[in-house]
């Protein structure tokens, strides 16, 4: 079972269409992997003839299989595998892949946008609060604020007036507060779908995020940090991942009449703990590892904000591009415990869009303010994720892929806010990421209290 592996065999490498491909097999694969009692010559032949390069077939079980047909034939780990049937050597290969790492680093790339949408939120309340009208309802949403000092001329410190005219006579724009602190919570649950090799990811993540800024000449500049947790499930695979972050960015933005520039860049601190159970027939252990993992990603958004009459619009473009840096990590467990080398990924987000609100005057003197937003989020570069394992046992390397971050999806939002007074708002609206293989949603709620 002795033999020469290149190096093209052990690590993934970076397809044209930006997606991971797995090299080709060494051509005397199908006799070595014949070797595994109870492992025929079909099931070798159709991990060969698997398209691995379009994310169908089990690409990850093959690549365990050639690590475990490089290991020494005696050791405790490939003995574990050598008499199982063919179905019962599929269950193996899946155990021990430890895909879980590949997903994880999907999942972390995928959260990256809740910073995003946060920072983003504030820069867009800010233009905004300064009108009046239906205008102002574009504003509407984005985080809770709090105001070091009431604005002049009887306004709100964000420029809300007392009253609640939809479209009220031109005024001087009052400025907002010169320094707002704003927070926000989250909460969201999502599932990203197998693609054939890597198993379904389910996520749940929880987190809050908070800044305040202050207006420099015509910009508006602050900082902003959070903490978020993130849990991640594969059943298919026993796997479980709990990731702990947390976030600093910078983000600044202006005004030139109806166009709006907002930018930001943010960095994030990963600490990531895994659990698997390797199981499989006549086979079980349990793999864990906590290791940490380091995000850096700038982004910016383009709005350019117009009425039709009771309706305000803002259509807008964005770009963010973030690079993802994960250390190296080892396994404690017994024989199926894994060791992982660090490495990076690199993911660009285009986004095309626009939102809408309006302003409603109820009977009872109350404010409705309701408001969608609706975009198409385009990613770009290297969408799988991979991670180089070790077999601590054996000491045979090998690549695996993850889950692949969706291409394309729709971001969507929805909700309103009620202004009950002119010193208390509150608010409710659903956020949702939807695509082919995957799908995230997350409510937010608000409430503002001025006193």
């Amino acid at each position: 079972m002795e033999g020469h592996v290149a190096a093209d065999a052990v690590a993934p490498l970076a397809g044209r269409d930006g997606r991971r491909d797995l090299p080709e097999q060494p051509p005397d694969a199908d006799d070595r992997c014949r070797q595994f009692a109870g492992i025929d010559r079909g099931l070798v032949l159709h991990h060969q003839r698997t398209q691995v390069g379009h994310g169908v077939g089990p690409a990850n079980q093959r690549a365990v299989a050639l690590a475990l047909d490089r290991s020494a034939p005696l050791s405790p780990l490939v003995q574990a595998v050598a008499n199982l049937s063919a179905t019962g050597a599929r269950q193996a290969f899946d155990a021990l892949s430890g895909e879980l790492h590949g997903s994880v680093q999907t999942t972390i790339v995928d959260d990256s946008r809740y910073i995003r949408q946060a920072v983003l939120g504030r820069l867009r309340q800010a233009p905004y609060a300064d009108g009046a009208g239906n205008m102002a309802a574009l504003g509407s949403g984005g985080p809770m604020l709090a105001y070091a000092a009431a604005a002049p001329g009887g306004a709100s410190a964000d420029g809300d007036r007392s009253a609640f005219p939809i479209n009220p006579p031109a005024a001087a724009a009052v400025q907002s507060a010169d320094l707002t602190f704003w927070a926000q919570g989250v909460g969201a649950w999502g599932r990203i779908n197998s693609d054939g090799n890597a198993a379904d990811v389910n996520r749940n993540l929880g987190g809050v995020f908070t800044g305040f800024d202050r207006r420099f000449g015509e910009w508006r500049a602050g900082l902003a940090g959070g903490y978020s947790n993130s849990s991640a499930s594969v059943s298919a695979r026993a796997s479980s991942a709990s990731i702990d972050t947390a976030y600093f960015a910078g983000y600044a933005g202006t005004s030139l009449g109806p166009l709006n520039f907002r930018s930001g860049a943010a960095y994030a601190w990963h600490t990531i703990a895994t659990n698997r159970s390797v199981m499989f027939p006549g086979f079980s252990e349990q793999a864990s590892a906590r290791y940490n993992a380091q995000e850096s990603q700038v982004f910016g958004e383009l709005g350019y904000g117009m009425s039709f009459g009771d309706i305000a619009a803002e259509p807008f473009a964005g770009v963010a591009w973030l690079h993802l840096s994960t250390d190296g990590f080892t396994e404690t467990g017994g024989v199926s415990a894994l060791g992982g080398a660090s490495g990076s990924d690199d993911v660009g987000y285009s986004t095309l869009g626009a939102r809408w609100a309006s302003n409603y005057l109820m009977a009872n003197g109350m404010m409705l303010v309701p408001r969608a937003s609706l975009a198409w989020q385009h990613a770009f570069a290297a969408l799988t994720p991979t991670t180089t394992l070790t077999l601590r046992n054996t000491g045979a390397a090998f690549g695996i892929w993850g889950v692949p971050i969706a291409r394309d999806a729709a971001l969507i939002e929805a909700g309103g806010d009620l202004q009950l007074s002119a010193q208390t708002k509150v608010g409710i609206f659903y956020v949702g990421q939807l695509a082919t293989n995957a799908q995230d949603h997350s409510i937010k709620g608000n409430f503002t209290w001025r006193f």
